[in-house]
């Protein structure tokens, strides 16, 4: 079974930055912004940008660009908020917390993807972005 940290990097990328220590929610968001590797409407590790993609679908959108993803693995949002992403779209954020461990307690981000030690499957990433579309719809 590989390590939690290497499959979230993985699949989502690395957020780069530097910090020292704990930050607020929104703090940490902002640092995570600024820590982004490339182009968040168009995010550079092939399964994000799958779930992103089909986050777009689900959305109706024609304009990608429209939908952001920021991966915020290895950053004080994930350390300290449990959350290794998330997505904007119209002024409105869903987080997302990526794991390999099925039994996971006490969630922090609003949708939990499981993985598999060689990946996700696209059948739990074409749910997870239901999942995704369904929260920017009710709020």
């Amino acid at each position: 079974m590989q390590d939690g940290k290497f499959f979230e990097g993985a699949v989502l990328g690395r957020c780069f930055g530097k910090w020292d220590g704990y930050m607020t929610f929104k703090k940490a968001m902002e640092a995570v912004k600024l820590g982004q590797p490339g182009d968040p409407t168009d995010p550079e590790q092939r399964t994000a940008n799958d779930l992103h993609a089909l986050v777009c679908e689900e959305l109706g959108l024609e304009d990608y660009s429209k939908l952001q993803f920021f991966t915020a693995v290895e950053s004080p949002l994930d350390y300290y908020h449990g959350v290794d992403g998330w997505f904007e779209f119209s002024g409105k954020v869903v987080t997302i917390d990526v794991t390999l461990n099925p039994k996971k307690e006490l969630p922090k981000a609003d949708i939990i993807i499981l993985g598999e030690d060689d990946g996700i499957s696209r059948e739990t990433l074409s749910l997870s972005a239901k999942k995704i579309a369904g929260e920017f719809q009710r709020r």
